[in-house]
């Protein structure tokens, strides 16, 4: 189990402004992913001198719900949105709070439309989560809220909430409440207390709580998640002084209550103590925010006569330097202190240079260029225009491959390298008497985490120099890496490792590298085009793909795997890539090595895939459209996958004709097993009877009556393919006969129930999300619903919806491979194996090897009885008179010892339909399970069935 401390880290933020913020996130005990996130974004440089910042301080805190890898995203996606809504945002120079609050709203309704996009995606169904987000400005706190997260003033000894929680038990209290509870239940204990009823990512968008509030200088905030609120009682939550004024134990400091950073770091660290020591299951995370006093750096209070006028006031500075001058010069003293009280008080006032320096590094590390450039002074923004420093930073990172930025600097007035220096050689800044430095200097460590050349760590410093009332950065390219002084540049060079080879399961190539250790010897496919759209190909990587890629290692000039296994095996198939990061002078000459890395070849796949079993499967397609797939279902093995049209990979390394690949209307560039979409039809009508068997809506010796016209829908018909009608049929039967009349009244049935029964059944059925066979090249397919369809059409959902959909039509999409491992279920018992084409790995030398385990996969949400009745009815198919794949069986010894199903999907006004046919046998011990797809080949029970039949005779011999 992880320590505290590898679960959180304190962060404190230099947010300046007056403004002291540290944050924590805290992984729970009971937690494998932090499911959620804090933004904190600085106040943004007020225009002229003494100008309060036009962007306020910005907060924020967001607790995912959904599951914990969809509850991440979603928080992830909310701040992010925000965040990016926020930067957007251009204010006048001193906003006011009505102009700050409806910002925030702005943003936050721009996270709550990303986050319903990310809903609905098939990875991230039922993703959503809180947001509670405060901006702090001149005198007022903006604040927009929805969850069950909270915002807290922190006055002296009291803490109040500022935000309402949107949760079932807040709506609902109990009993002298008002409430509708109809008992004092703890609220710990109920079992609703962790229901919010506002989220973002909610059906028809959130709606937010907005409000501004004055705010008093001397307040503390809090905000923070239900992690934090579940174990931590109120009084725990505020400060006292005297807790602040103590030794902490940390690094040796001693927090004192007029040390701003100290509080917000030490009120952190306190409540996340606080959690740990209660063992908080739940994830928490916190913001706090302190005002610095202005005792700190104004003892006086005299500075802040100074400024210029602001909201109305009147400047007293005249006033006030007669009347301190005159008081002064009463009795002995004053001939001494006077004059100094008055040079103090005429003497421009600066703030420090660290502030203006953190908010740089921090934007630095963001990532946040065009930001960046913003910092700058004239002198260097005439040296550099913003797009070209915008792609001197990008062209920096991918170079060195970045990963990650790390950049710390040592707080105001600290004694690392370079700090608290100011003003030029020889001058007197800093003396009494004399003028503010108008130039300084701020040390920062920097730590460079790369993909090929590991970590880089560097000293540096930021120059900044006083211009226009501020603190700006005297760029130049030292200020990104030291060693680019005087017009240098990084630049990679990469050593390729030689890379694995794809084999079969005995071992026979399908693409692998010759000459082990000739890195540069073109890859070759051997077996030319059988299994040519599964192998893939490699190519030198795009620039657009090097943009993505750069995390990964990938250097321009590199070779990476572009299609199939090639693509999605390209982490082990490449190894570890070698190179030198070096440092070129203007003229091309090398200045020096920053480091280098030697390469490690690839590991070699070996597949589950039967080449021989590959070869006749694809003779037995030919060149007709479509699909065929032979799996094992005892272990979910992939034994053969084949596709037609075809091409050779061979033609994208050896100079073949690409141009007529990539190009060809047949488009043999797609695998169709693994990524065609197509509505499934009839074959998804095992999905709807074992639907309509567990919610308990029929009985497998249900009856039904087929006329040939289904007319349970005012004002709408639908037609059973079999126009003469099937007349009185139970509902096994159905199955077997394909009866579309039977399969209306189910999904009528069903929708009558909830109408997100049958959607939310066939996802649970493996429908609607990737099978995982081949990593990234597989699409999900869709499974229409109520939300799907209201987000991706806009448009309401109908009974006429599900009826279609439980036929196997309308909106549903699905790849052959999902049905394929549907069916392979059904035939192994309920269990789900796999699919599985990538085997094991072995390292070069082929000594060392490791398997690669399948996709784990949870058992049919069937019962016995359910799987009984389906498996009875997929067996009569072929093995009874009424089948639809009876008279294709007829005479072969396979008729009493195969189930299958027929499938003839409509596609679309004047094509032909889709025609599918699935089996498994022997039934009762099943080996083999085969699928036939063919694109607009006609009817499933003529054209696929006869296809499947031949490659299953060929499985079974």
């Amino acid at each position: 189990m992880a320590t505290a401390a590898d679960r959180a880290r304190v962060t404190t933020i230099p947010a300046a402004a007056g403004w002291s913020v540290a944050a924590a996130s805290r992984t729970g005990s009971r937690r494998r992913i932090n499911e959620d996130n804090w933004l904190v974004i600085p106040p943004g440089p007020g225009v002229g001198p003494g100008a309060p910042p036009s962007h306020p301080l910005l907060l924020a805190v967001a607790d995912g719900v959904g599951g914990e890898a969809a509850g991440e995203e979603a928080s992830a996606t909310a701040v992010q949105a925000l965040a990016g809504a926020w930067r957007a945002w251009r204010p006048p120079a001193a906003p006011t709070a009505a102009q700050a609050g409806e910002a925030l709203l702005a943003g936050a309704r721009e996270a709550d439309a990303a986050v319903q996009v990310l809903a609905a995606q098939p990875h991230a169904r039922g993703a959503a989560t809180t947001l509670t987000a405060v901006a702090i400005g001149d005198g007022f706190l903006a604040l927009v809220h929805a969850g069950d997260s909270r915002a807290y003033r922190l006055t002296g000894d009291t803490t109040i909430q500022l935000t309402a929680d949107h949760s079932w038990l807040a709506e609902h209290p109990g009993p002298g409440q008002g409430g509708s509870l109809q008992s004092e239940t703890p609220v710990r204990a109920h079992p609703m207390r962790h229901v919010i009823t506002r989220y973002l990512g909610q059906p028809g968008g959130c709606p937010f709580d907005a409000q501004t509030l004055e705010r008093e200088a001397a307040d503390g905030l809090l905000l923070c998640t239900d992690g934090v609120t579940n174990v931590v009682s109120l009084d725990d939550l505020v400060t006292p002084p005297s807790s602040v004024a103590r030794a902490t134990g940390r690094a040796g400091a001693t927090i004192t209550p007029t040390d701003g950073a100290g509080r917000a770091t030490e009120h952190v660290q306190r409540l996340l103590d606080l959690v740990e020591g209660r063992d908080g299951g739940d994830d928490a995370t916190l913001i706090a925010a302190w005002p610095a006093p202005e005792m700190a750096t104004d003892p006086f209070g005299l500075r802040r006569l100074l400024e210029p006028p602001r909201r109305g006031r009147r400047p007293l500075l005249a006033g006030v330097t007669a009347t301190a001058a005159g008081l002064v010069t009463l009795g002995a003293a004053g001939a001494w202190l006077g004059p100094r009280v008055v040079d103090t008080l005429r003497r421009p006032y600066r703030p420090l240079p660290e502030p203006t320096a953190a908010a740089y590094l921090q934007a630095w590390e963001a990532g946040d260029f065009a930001a960046l450039y913003g910092f700058l002074t004239p002198g260097a923004q005439r040296a550099i225009d913003r797009a070209t420093f915008v792609q001197r930073h990008q062209s920096l990172n991918t170079e060195l491959t970045l990963t990650g930025l790390t950049l710390t600097s040592p707080p105001a007035g600290g004694q690392g390298p370079g700090a608290g220096e100011a003003g030029p050689a020889g001058s007197s800044a800093g003396q009494p008497g004399a003028g503010a430095a108008d130039e300084a200097l701020v040390a920062f460590d920097a730590i460079y985490s790369t993909a090929r050349f590991g970590e880089l760590r560097r000293q540096n410093t930021l120059p900044l120099q006083w211009h226009d009332g501020r603190w700006r950065i005297a760029w130049t390219t030292a200020v990104m890496l030291p060693e680019l002084s005087g017009g240098r540049m990084v630049r990679a060079f990469s050593d390729p490792a030689t890379r694995g080879a794809i084999i079969d399961r005995q071992a026979r190539p399908l693409a692998l590298t010759p000459s082990e250790g000739a890195a540069t010897v073109a890859r070759q496919y051997p077996q030319g085009t059988v299994a040519g759209p599964l192998t893939g190909y490699v190519g030198e990587v795009t620039p657009e793909e090097l943009a993505d890629r750069a995390k990964d290692g990938i250097l321009a000039g590199d070779r990476i795997g572009k299609a199939g296994l090639e693509g999605a095996a390209d982490a082990l198939l490449a190894g570890q890539r070698g190179g030198r990061l070096t440092v070129l002078t203007p003229n091309g000459e090398i200045a020096t090595t920053l480091s280098s890395v030697p390469p490690r070849a690839g590991e070699t796949v070996r597949l589950t895939l039967d080449l021989d079993l590959q070869r006749e499967v694809e003779a037995a397609l030919g060149d007709r459209a479509g699909s065929v797939i032979v799996l094992d279902p005892q272990d979910g093995s992939i034994r053969a996958l084949a596709t037609a049209p075809r091409y050779d990979p061979n033609a994208f390394v050896s100079g073949g004709d690409v141009s007529a690949i990539l190009t060809d209307p047949a488009q043999p560039l797609i695998n169709r097993p693994a990524q065609g979409l197509y509505p499934p039809g009839s074959i998804f009508k095992a999905v709807t009877m074992a639907a309509g068997l567990e919610r308990g809506a029929f009985r497998p010796e249900s009856e039904f009556t087929c006329t040939g016209r289904w007319t349970g829908l005012p004002g709408l018909s639908f037609d059973c393919w079999l126009r003469t009608g099937h007349g009185r049929l139970n509902l096994v039967a159905g199955l077997t006969q394909s009866c579309n009349s039977v399969f209306y009244e189910v999904g009528k049935r069903l929708d009558e129930i909830g109408a997100n029964s049958l959607p939310l059944f066939a996802a649970q059925c493996g429908f609607g999300s990737v099978t995982g066979a081949i990593p990234g090249g597989e699409p999900a397919g869709v499974v229409p619903s109520p939300a799907w369809k209201r987000q991706t059409l806009n448009d309401g959902w109908a009974r006429g919806d599900a009826v279609n959909m439980a036929i196997g039509q309308g909106q549903l999409l699905v790849t052959p491979l999902q049905v394929a491992t549907f069916y392979g279920a059904i035939a192994a018992g309920g269990r789900r194996r796999g699919p599985q084409l990538l085997e094991r790995a072995l390292l070069p030398g082929g000594n060392v090897e490791r398997l690669l385990s399948p996709p784990s996969r949870s058992p049919l949400p069937w019962g016995a009885a359910t799987l009984d009745a389906v498996q009875a009815g997929l067996k009569n198919v072929v093995g009874t008179p009424n089948g639809t794949a009876a008279a294709i069986f007829g005479g072969s010894p396979l008729a009493g010892v195969t189930a299958g199903k027929t499938g003839t999907a409509e596609a679309g006004p004047g094509r032909q339909p889709h025609a599918w046919f699935t089996c498994y046998a022997p039934a009762e011990a099943p080996r083999a399970v085969v699928l036939a797809m063919l694109e607009h080949g006609g009817e499933g029970s003529q054209v696929a069935a006869p296809l499947a039949r031949r490659v299953l005779e060929i499985a079974l011999r």
